[in-house]
């Protein structure tokens, strides 16, 4: 089907407004206008398949636009001028999609057709369905704003009955029934996965078309059924139990004729109202009828079932006030009242918004501390815990039963603020009708502190009005137009932001939007601030306009006046978890994940037709309520885009088991990975001193090594949460950077991995600077926090904290570089590299591995990050404790038996511990079977192997010693003293000499110029950092020092001294010759005038 078929279908001409068919991109967010005429939808279709063709994804508003806004607006429900039909966005699991909750496109092709009033079109939008329910009037205008609301309602309520079928196969569809909504063009491709596009068709066309009202009454029967349903079970969910034989008892005394049948409607309507199962009162009934000698079997059972009926529907029925009055008293006690909480968590029905509403507020007055409490505790359980607080809930109860108190002695309450002596509450939306866009409708004015005084809008405007003496109102102007707070934006850590509001005015004829700090709405030295924003300020009004502002601010936030609250979004500054009102939430990117799935009846905000926009701009469905800070630095926002997922789920899960099953170095590096949302927990229950660590792949033994699978371990393992790319948006990060920049990156990674390549060029130079920067970074991770640092105003900035593992590559082993006795090593696990040479072979299985995770990534981490929370939410978090204390025990049982490897390899045991705890649970999140797990864990420990066998067993002075001894030998014929060749060298690298230590005697050492040292240590395979090199053989005694008193009285000692070599004086490190040499003779003997250490 081409495009201009499709259109055709749903704007049949004459189309009977004068409207706008929209092509929209996505690519751009550019839409394109056509007028709703044969012409325009010809022009329309062939500019779908334009934008198609250059690989971009293409699609329509569903109901034309009134007037063509520009290509920069897609337009909002004021902008619809009418509607072709209903429409449903079915996505299937063949699509990428958030939800796992969904039908194959078999099953949901199979469920569409088969209901009473099947679709007129179905389209594939390569991700699932596009249905389509035409009208059989034509197209359906919305002239006015009454009949935009009734058509959207009627819209909305058509998606909650088709949701509320897909749910009893538990499948999810979301709420796509906004009337701006746009959806695929068919005779377009989707381009989601670019390298495989797939094709918008059409696979069923049918001359099928229904009226308005048919399908209002099939959705309003769907709909009432399903509320029925579930009002029944939620009333007999814990039903009353009661004494049957007593009951009968009590109400055979009055079943004489004449009056049965009254009192089985009042029998009945008691009992149903009470809880009492159905089953249960109709065997009262039939115990009664046997013993009274009651043969109206028919009458009896049918009152039953119609009471229950009515009861269920809401409808009254008869009870306790039609019975004999004795014959009540006995029921009354034998059939107990349903608890007054239960009662009103029924009537709510899940809709917790309702709770504020005055008929529910006052069946809460009347509840006692410990029913109130219970109730917040059952809304809680049940999911309604962030809109019903128990903080917020005491305190409108309170206000509510004041308010109830003060109607008891007769007075009169007067809800709003606004003129003192106007009756009735007055509010924004009452005074200026758009407002309604911004607030509550019930929204007040608010207050002024004189009684003589009070705010109104008038004319479009903000005004001041002052009732003089004789009664005459005088009005002054504050604003030329209404300036509202939308929205409050406040911090989870309040130590990590500022408060902001969203600043609404109005403009024309629309609302304009800032963001503002709170200084600049509350501060009368700082409102000039809003100038620079567009809003019409001025200083004479800067006085009462902060006043205006806190007025609604006070509303907003403290409830004065019995104001609803304003919407409250929670700033987030970096990624991990966060813990709101006892709920823990994990921030993955810009996507936030909680315990609570969205409702499936709540309406998303975007409008556009399947997941690549309704991710558009937030990496996924984030929480309402909860977004990032807007003062992120630039590396920030790069370091977020980089938690983003791509391909499909099942395939990187089975794509990362095979790898790690393979390789123990990736099963290593993904159980730390996924270990590292556990740090947290494991620092603060006491099984981990540390932070984070480090996890890098290296050569062993001091080598080098190039294209030996380091950045594939790096990538396949960065791909676990998103993409392993190495640009802006990518995980890897090159080491070469900023200490400022490297606390920026832990810092907005927190509770997730870092991965660094090239580590070998943060310590690339031979000085002491570059050896401090490996260690800055290692204490950096393991300590979880960035460096202090100053405020310009005085005193210091807030630090800032985190936990992360940081995965880090290099050509050579950079541990090398370490000052000895610096800790530094115990927090680094090193991993040889996956290749043991280059060859073809291993350099197409790197491009494969490479080229799965680029293609692949993301799903797993996301899905495993939500499953996590879910098990924090339901069991805390002490699983996890257990979980890496019997990793620990399990790790350790298998230690080196050299004391000084042993010591260092049991404290690594706790970092690796967390990292197989990890694993274990990632691979339960996946469902992964058992023959699956076991591979994994079972390389995950062949990976441990591994980091044990790279842990030294000698230390840096003998390295270094062992790389002095072969230098000398190596270049015996450059060094004076040793030399055997009757030819003088081209260059002396030093001498053998005696020179006198610290106790004043003279010793034979060979004494090497400061350049040759350095290319004794630093060479391959040592490759050692030659200032932490001289100081270990100094510690061990192998070299020759002087101890000299500095003028603050402090001692140092001098590693170099000065030896006459050749014909000149060069500071030279002298290593003892008894180390050298094989001859353990003393050469006392020798003339002194070989001594050649020169007197200063």
């Amino acid at each position: 089907m081409e495009p201009k078929d499709f259109f055709r279908m749903l704007y049949p001409p004459p189309v009977n407004v004068d409207g706008w068919l929209t092509v929209w991109e996505r690519h751009e967010k550019t839409t394109y206008y056509f007028p709703a005429t044969a012409e325009g939808i010809e022009a329309a279709s062939q500019e779908a398949f334009n934008l198609s063709s250059q690989g971009k994804d293409t699609y329509f508003g569903v109901g034309l636009r009134r007037e063509n806004l520009g290509p920069d607006k897609r337009g909002a429900v004021k902008d619809v001028a009418g509607i072709p039909g209903f429409w449903a966005d079915v996505d299937c699991k063949e699509g990428i999609h958030s939800s796992d909750a969904l039908p194959t496109k078999g099953e949901a092709r199979e469920f569409l057709l088969s209901l009473p009033h099947p679709p007129s079109i179905i389209i594939d939008s390569g991700g699932g369905y596009h249905a389509y329910w035409i009208f059989n009037s034509g197209f359906l205008p919305t002239p006015t704003k009454e009949d935009r609301e009734r058509v959207g309602k009627q819209s909305k309520l058509f998606h909650t009955a088709l949701a509320a079928l897909m749910a009893e196969k538990n499948w999810k569809l979301d709420n796509t029934s906004d009337l701006p909504r746009v959806l695929r063009v068919p005779g377009t491709r989707n381009w989601k996965t670019p390298s495989e596009p797939r094709p918008v068709e059409a696979i069923e066309v049918s001359d099928r078309r229904y009226s308005l009202e048919t399908l209002a009454a099939w959705t309003q029967g769907i709909i009432t059924e399903k509320k029925q349903q579930k009002r029944r079970e939620q009333m007999f969910a814990t039903p009353t139990q009661i004494d049957t034989e007593a009951v009968v008892e009590a109400v055979k005394e009055h079943w004489g004729p004449g009056e049965r049948h009254a009192n089985a409607l009042a029998v009945a309507g008691l009992l149903a109202k009470r809880g009492v199962p159905q089953e249960v009162t109709e065997a009262v009934f039939q115990k009664v009828m046997e013993i009274a000698g009651d043969g109206d079997t028919r009458d009896r059972m049918r009152i039953v079932s119609d009471t229950y009926a009515k009861v269920v529907a809401g409808e009254e029925v008869a009870g306790m006030s039609a019975l004999p009055e004795a014959l009540a008293e006995k029921l009354d006690v034998l059939v107990p009242m349903p608890d007054r909480v239960g009662r009103i968590l029924d009537d709510l029905d899940g809709n917790w918004p309702n709770v504020f509403k005055q008929e529910f507020l006052r069946r809460l007055a009347v509840l006692g501390s410990e029913e109130l409490a219970r109730f917040v505790a059952e809304v809680k359980a049940r999911g309604g815990g962030r809109v019903v607080t128990a903080s917020k809930l005491e305190k409108i109860v309170a206000q509510t039963r004041r308010k109830i108190k003060t109607e008891e002695r007769g007075w009169e309450i007067v809800d709003g603020g606004g003129d003192p002596s106007a009756g009735g509450a007055r509010t924004i939306v009452g005074r200026f009708p758009p407002a309604i866009q911004i607030v509550p409708e019930n929204f007040p004015l608010p207050m002024r502190a004189r009684k003589s005084e009070y705010w109104d809008i008038r004319n479009g405007q903000v005004v001041k009005v002052e009732i003089g003496n004789e009664g005459f109102e005088i009005t002054t102007p504050i604003l030329d137009t209404v300036i509202l707070l939308a929205q409050r934006f406040a911090p989870i850590e309040a130590d990590t932001g500022i408060e902001k509001w969203t600043v609404a005015w109005w403009e024309k004829d629309h609302w304009r939007y800032a963001d503002c700090p709170a200084r600049w709405l509350f501060d009368n030295k700082k409102v000039g601030e809003l100038i620079d924003l567009g809003i019409p300020v001025s200083s004479d009004t800067a006085n009462d306009l902060v006043i205006w502002f806190d007025g609604l601010r006070s509303l907003a936030v403290l409830g004065h006046q019995n104001a609803p609250e304003l919407p409250t979004v929670r700033g987030v500054t970096r990624c991990g978890w966060y813990e709101i009102e006892g709920e823990r939430i994990m921030v993955w990117g810009r996507e936030v994940l909680s315990a609570h799935e969205k409702k499936e009846n709540e309406e998303d905000e975007d409008t556009e037709g399947d997941d690549a926009a309704k991710a558009e701009g937030c990496g996924g469905n984030a929480e309402d309520d909860i977004r990032w800070t807007d003062d992120i630095s630039p590396l920030e926002r790069q370091i977020l885009g980089s938690f983003a997922a791509k391909g499909d789920m099942d395939t990187q899960i089975r794509f990362l088991l095979d790898t790690m099953t393979k390789y123990p170095q990736i099963a290593f590096g993904i159980g730390c990975a996924a270990g590292a949302p556990l740090l947290r927990f494991a620092q603060r229950q006491g099984v981990s001193e540390v932070a984070g660590f480090l996890v890098i792949m290296v050569p062993r033994a001091g080598g080098r090594s190039r294209h030996q699978g380091k950045t594939t371990w790096n990538s396949v393992v960065a791909s676990l949460y998103g993409w392993p790319g190495t640009g802006e948006s990518g995980r890897l990060r090159f080491a070469d950077r900023t200490r400022v920049a490297a606390g920026v990156l832990f810092a907005t990674n927190c509770d997730l991995t870092v991965h660094l390549e090239e580590l070998q060029h943060l310590a690339r130079d031979v000085k002491r600077a570059s050896a401090q920067e490996l260690t800055h970074l290692i204490h950096q991770v393991s300590s979880g926090m960035d460096r202090e640092r100053g405020a310009r105003g005085g005193g210091g900035r807030r630090t800032r904290g985190f936990h992360v593992v940081c995965f880090g590559t290099a050509e050579v082993d950079v541990t090398m570089k370490l000052p000895p006795g610096s800790g530094a090593h115990e927090r680094v696990m090193k991993l040889p590299p996956m290749f043991e040479e280059e060859s073809d072979r291993n350099r197409n299985e790197a491009e494969r591995l490479t080229d799965m995770a680029s293609s692949h990534h993301g799903h797993a981490g996301r899905h495993y990050l939500k499953w996590l929370v879910r098990q924090v939410e339901e069991n805390g978090d002490e699983f996890i404790r257990e979980a890496i204390r019997t990793s620990i025990d399990y790790l350790r049982r298998d230690l080196p038996t050299d004391p000084s490897a042993r010591a260092s390899a049991g404290r690594l045991a706790t970092r690796a511990a967390i990292g197989m705890a990890g694993l274990s649970f990632l691979l339960d999140s996946w469902g992964t079977a058992r023959e699956d797990s076991r591979a994994c864990l079972a390389s995950f420990v062949r990976g441990w192997q591994m980091v044990v066998a790279g842990i030294p067993t000698e230390n840096v002075g003998d390295v270094a010693l062992a790389a002095v001894q072969t230098y000398v030998a190596e270049n015996a014929e450059s060094i004076d003293g040793l030399r055997t060749s009757e030819f003088a060298p081209q260059r002396l690298l030093g001498t053998k000499t005696k020179v006198t230590d610290d106790h004043g005697n003279k010793v034979d050492v060979v004494a090497l110029t400061d350049a040759a040292f350095a290319a004794a240590v630093s060479r391959e395979p040592f490759d050692l950092d030659p200032a932490q090199a001289l100081q270990a053989l100094l510690a061990e005694g192998h070299a020759v020092g002087r101890t000299e008193v500095l003028a603050t009285g402090a001692k140092t000692v001098r590693g170099k001294l000065p030896i006459r070599i050749g014909k000149s004086v060069a500071r030279c490190i002298c290593v003892h010759w008894s180390l050298l040499s094989d001859n353990e003779e003393s050469e006392e003997d020798e003339d002194d005038s070989l001594y050649r250490e020169p007197e200063f």
